[in-house]
């Protein structure tokens, strides 16, 4: 979070978090048609040489907080292994992740792989997975080789103990419902830090 006192603007942050091709582009590409006209627009941003999504907007029902004005900026964020650092530099002062993990049987290690990045890039920070909101997206519902939930729950987010949501995001099924989840928790923050 970011409290800016001369603009008065306090600025949250999300990451869309997950390997590649799971459908975090998808997800914000989905928010932007749904806010049009409330939000500032969808961005493609360039970070540490890697492009990535960027979109602006005001939680809705918190869109002012005493008197200063919330905006929450979403990022998806580069998922190639070569991109670390870019996920790093992403990750600062971030307040929230969805992690956004591809259901198919076959992309398990993958989603792994890029918890265990996630888990390694908040410690850098000094930060646990306890310290910020993550909310676990199950995407891609839809496909025959699909992993069942149990499975994913025990080995993706035995960890992290994260709610969840299930999505099928190319259709937009579970894209509004997770980013309300994220809201409702930042909101709840908001108004425990500085009232209502």
């Amino acid at each position: 979070m970011i409290v800016d006192i001369g603009e008065k603007v306090i600025k949250l942050k999300v990451l869309y978090y997950g390997p590649p091709e799971s459908g975090k582009s998808t997800n914000l590409l989905y928010i932007n048609e749904k806010f049009k006209g409330k939000n500032l627009g969808l961005k493609e941003l360039e970070t540490a040489g890697q492009k990535h999504l960027s979109l602006i907007l005001a939680p809705p029902g918190l869109e002012k907080l005493r008197s200063f004005t919330v905006w929450t900026e979403l990022y998806t964020v580069p998922s190639n292994p070569e991109y670390k650092t870019a996920r790093r530099i992403l990750l600062r002062n971030v307040d929230a992740v969805v992690f956004v993990a591809d259901s198919k049987i076959e992309r398990t290690n993958e989603n792994f792989q890029m918890i265990v990045d996630l888990k390694d890039n908040l410690t850098a920070y000094g930060l646990e997975t306890s310290d910020i909101f993550i909310l676990m997206q199950y995407n891609k519902r839809d496909l025959p080789d699909a992993a069942p939930i149990p499975y994913l729950q025990r080995v993706l987010n035995g960890s992290l103990k994260a709610p969840y949501t299930e999505a099928i995001a190319i259709q937009g099924v579970g894209v509004i419902e997770s980013l309300n989840m994220v809201f409702e928790k930042l909101i709840e923050s908001l108004k425990t830090k500085y009232g209502s």
